[in-house]
C-alpha cells in the first residue's frame, strides 16, 4: 500500500507506519497486550487535520475494498 496511491496518507503530516516498516510490532502493540491486531497502517497523527484525513482513508478503504475494515483511535502521550 503506497502513499502514492491514496492523497489522504500522503498529505499525513505526522508518521504512517505500514507492516514493512521496523517500528510497526511496537507501534502495534496495545496497553495490557492481551489483544494482538495487525493493523494495515497505524498513522500517529500530527494535528486534527491529520485524524481527518485518516478517518477519510479508512472509510474509503472500507466502502471500496474490505467492508470489514475498522477504524481504531487510540489516545494519550505516546513515545516518539
Amino acid at each position: 500500500m503506497s502513499n502514492e496511491n491514496f492523497p489522504q496518507l500522503r498529505e499525513i503530516a505526522g508518521r504512517v507506519i505500514r507492516p514493512d516498516d521496523a517500528e510497526y510490532d511496537k507501534a502495534r502493540t496495545v496497553f495490557l497486550g492481551g489483544v494482538d491486531r495487525r493493523p494495515a497502517v497505524i498513522v500517529r497523527v500530527a494535528n486534527a487535520d491529520d485524524v481527518a484525513r485518516g478517518d477519510v482513508f479508512a472509510e474509503f478503504r472500507k466502502r471500496e475494498f474490505d467492508h470489514s475494515i475498522t477504524n481504531r483511535r487510540r489516545g494519550g502521550t505516546e513515545e516518539p
